[in-house]
């Protein structure tokens, strides 16, 4: 078993990610300080550099990444692993919220 580097914390939280002109729907299953897991509402991510856009109550949290790890299930893809590539402070604050949610 691959041991993480940044302790996983589950999410299940409705995202946008987008590229270009192009703009997706899913779902933010887990994130780490440096990374996170997307499940695709209808297709699989052409491209490889994201923005995700997680809304909040106050704001849209805006996190660039790319995409490092797909999963598929025949000819359907399940999910994609995204690597950070910016860490902004209202992201920690986020990860924080969500583990104590979650441990609770």
């Amino acid at each position: 078993m691959e041991k993480r580097v940044n302790k996983r914390i589950e999410a299940n939280q409705e995202i946008i990610y987008a590229s270009d002109k192009t703009k997706r729907y899913g779902t933010l299953v887990n994130c780490s300080e440096r990374g996170m897991y997307i499940k695709p509402t209808i297709s699989f991510p052409v491209n490889s550099v994201y923005e995700i856009r997680i809304p909040l109550k106050r704001e849209l949290l805006r996190i660039p990444g790319r995409v490092v790890r797909v999963e598929k299930s025949g000819e359907c893809y399940d999910g994609f692993g995204l690597e950070l590539m910016k860490f902004p402070k209202n992201y920690l604050k986020y990860l924080i919220k969500l583990d104590l949610v979650h441990e609770s």
